[in-house]
């Protein structure tokens, strides 16, 4: 969710903060934009590009929450509550898609075990294991 460029009159008009909003918007939308290319990436099934996604993301994240730290709370700018809101909205549907995928992961790895243990054994001392989710 691409946010549009804050309102420059409303960063004039604080003038304290005006340098520290605009850098703070910036980190939030490249924050946005990372963590939406690594969940498109995860529905589109391209592996490929996750590792350098996820360690964007990382890097995204850990560089606005030290920036976070650092300066003053920012309360009251409605403008940088909704980057921050979209920036939420933006984490938990990544967050969503990637506890599928680790379900689906998960129910895979399920499968080779069992057929690994099925493969190693005739059967005489085994005990049989619940379906997958019941134990």
């Amino acid at each position: 969710m691409k946010m549009p460029p804050p309102d420059k009159a409303k960063l004039e008009a604080l003038p304290a903060v005006s340098v520290n909003a605009e850098r703070l918007c910036a980190l939030i939308d490249t924050a946005i934009t990372v963590v939406d290319e690594e969940t498109e990436a995860l529905q589109a099934q391209k592996g490929d590009e996750l590792a350098r996604l996820s360690d964007r993301k990382g890097q995204a994240l850990v560089g606005l929450s030290r920036w976070l730290q650092l300066r003053s709370p920012f309360e009251g700018q409605e403008f940088i509550r909704q980057r921050l809101e979209a920036l939420r909205l933006s984490v938990e549907r990544n967050q969503r898609v990637l506890q599928v995928q680790i379900e689906a992961v998960s129910h895979v790895a399920q499968m080779i075990m069992r057929a690994v243990e099925a493969e190693r054994s005739d059967g005489t001392y085994c005990q049989p294991r619940p379906p997958y989710g019941e134990y």
